[in-house]
Parts: C-alpha cells; structure tokens; sequence
C-alpha cells in the first residue's frame, strides 16, 4: 500500500507540473510582457513550489553537462549526474537521469530493410503482414499521395475516419510512428518514445547506453546477450565497435555489427526529472535538448510534461 501511496503521488506530482507547463505556456503567448518562460512562471503564482523545482534542475543540469564538459576528459554521464545531485542548490524530492539521444533507434536514418529486420523479430508481427507494414510506413513519409499496392495513404486514413494524415514527409515525433497503419498493432508492447528517435544523425545505436527495450528491437540479440551487455558495460566502454567485437560470440557480432553507431559527435540529450522515491518511477517531465558545437548553451528541441519513464535494468 505504501508503494502504492507513493507512485500515487509521484503522479500526481507530475500532473501538476504538466498542468503548470501548459498554463505557463497559455499565458506566454498572450502576455505581451513576458520575456522568458521562468519569468511568466514567477508571475502566475508563487506557491507552484513543485513547478519552479523542475525548471531549476533542468537549469541546474544544462549547466552541469556544460561545467563537467569544459572540464576535458571522459564524459561520463554517471558522473555527471553525481556531481549534480550534490549541489546544495539541487532541489529536494527530485531525482533525474540523462539519455543520451543515439541510445535509440533514429527513425530518420532507418532504412527499408532496417525497419523490415525489427519487424522480422516481433513476435506479434505475421510475416504475411511486414511487405504491407513496410509499404504503408513509405507512404507515409514519401512525397506523394500514390498509394503502393499494400500501401496506405489519404484516402485510406479518411476512410477509417482519423484525423492524422500521411505526412509526406520524415516524422516529426517518435509516436507518429504509431498513425502509420499497423503500426500501433505492431509495437503495442513498446514505448516507442523510449527506444526511437527523429533528432540527430547517426545510424544505430550506441550499446553503451541503449536500454534493454532497445537492445530487444536490434536483430541477433538474445536475452543471454543482452544480460552481458548490460553487465559489461558497467566496466567496459562498449561504444567502441572493437569492445564489442571481443565481448560478443563472432556470430552475434556479425549479426548486430550493423546496428552499432559509433557517433560519439551527438550533443543530443534527454533530461528526465522525476519525484524522489524508492519506487521506480512511472512518470517524468522530459526535455529534449542540443548543446551547441562549443558547448555553451543549448537549444530545446522538445517538451513531454507528461511523460512515461521505464528505468528498470
């Protein structure tokens, strides 16, 4: 029950602050005077205690990355985050991680045969489905309204009466991967926010941080591999291609080699912030950002005020 009680208001929590990010939002488009974001936050109210919390650890971990990266020497986000958390500015009752964004699988580089591999390995995927899967999500993202002969376009989404349209373009979001006819279906059991990306420009993943749900989708992976993966990794630096290639049995190696990304050029990053809690967190309110190349600054790419959080091992 206790358990219970906390998750409860570690949601709650959370609620707000999304609650709070929308009304901040509201009033920065029709104040003429509001200058920045944390300025409209100040001047709404003063007792959104829990809101200023979280946009002063999302300042405090911006500048931490930046400190720690003028620093020289290894980037280790571990690191990072330790010194973070002990600052005595550090607001109590909260918590975060750092996701490096070529931990996931980046949507806008998959190619055909990449997407038709995941598909392969879906357990509740039929074969007899993927040509029509991979048709569909072609069309979604190609130039122009032709449906291919398994495809889907327009007229089939108005036919089935919903509101989101072929883009004719990459995705914009990781979820609207899930508009794509079949899709949904198909990674009904994956938080595709977690394991795909549209930021950046690398090609794979890097096996030092991608998480278990991840490693799960990349084709050749078993269960025993990706234990040692995950075990590994806490001693060795397996963001090196030549790491893996000496932890891995050859045929696994040859299997994912593929799949490695070895950009260590992405300044890309997702800041999760969540209640401090010994229970594992559903819920965290997410920042997209991008450091510039000098490491002075960064830019938001995106918000999730509401947004799920998987961090079990």
């Amino acid at each position: 029950m206790k358990g219970n009680a906390r998750r409860h208001r570690g949601f709650v929590l959370v609620s707000v602050l999304w609650m709070s990010a929308l009304l901040i939002g509201f009033l920065a488009l029709i104040s003429q005077n509001a200058q920045t974001n944390a300025g409209v936050a100040m001047a709404i109210s003063s007792n959104r205690a829990d809101d200023l919390a979280i946009q002063s650890a999302t300042a405090m971990i911006r500048k931490g990355l930046i400190d720690w990266k003028k620093l020289g020497g290894e980037f280790d986000i571990g690191s990072v985050r330790e010194a973070i958390l002990t600052q005595p500015e550090w607001p109590r009752g909260l918590d975060f991680v750092i996701i490096p964004n070529n931990s996931k699988i980046n949507l806008k580089y998959l190619t055909q045969s990449n997407m038709r591999s995941i598909l392969e390995n879906r357990k509740n995927v039929d074969a007899g489905e993927i040509d029509g899967l991979i048709q569909a999500w072609t069309d979604w993202i190609d130039a122009d309204d032709n449906a291919m002969p398994q495809g889907a376009e327009r007229d089939y989404y108005t036919d089935m009466g919903m509101q989101n349209m072929p883009a004719n373009n990459f995705f914009q979001v990781s979820s609207e991967l899930l508009f794509v006819r079949g899709y949904k279906e198909a990674f009904s059991d994956i938080d595709v926010n977690a394991v795909f990306t549209v930021y950046g420009k690398h090609q794979g993943v890097d096996f030092n941080s991608a998480s278990r749900e991840t490693l799960q989708l990349i084709p050749g992976m078993t269960d025993e591999t990706i234990e040692l993966i995950l075990t590994s990794r806490k001693t060795l630096d397996l963001s090196k291609r030549s790491e893996l290639s000496l932890l891995l049995d050859a045929a696994v190696f040859l299997e994912v080699r593929s799949w490695i990304s070895e950009n260590n050029a992405d300044r890309i990053y997702t800041l999760a912030v969540f209640p401090k809690s010994p229970d594992t967190p559903e819920y965290a309110y997410m920042e997209d950002i991008e450091f510039d190349p000098f490491w002075t600054g960064a830019t938001t790419l995106s918000v999730k005020p509401l947004a799920r959080i998987d961090l079990k091992p």
